[in-house]
């Protein structure tokens, strides 16, 4: 089963790829703080 953490980093790629395939600096930075989301409840389930 995918946690939340894994489709993070999932929709981070895809967000990435389209802005730069793209040239839309907006869905680079969305895809950039998706995958500090996905850190962040790295961190937060190894406690």
């Amino acid at each position: 089963m995918m946690t939340k953490e894994y489709i993070s980093y999932i929709s981070a790629a895809i967000f990435v790829l389209y802005g730069l395939l793209a040239a839309k600096w907006i869905f680079i930075g969305l895809g950039l703080i998706l995958v500090f989301v996905g850190l962040a409840d790295r961190l937060q389930s190894k406690k």
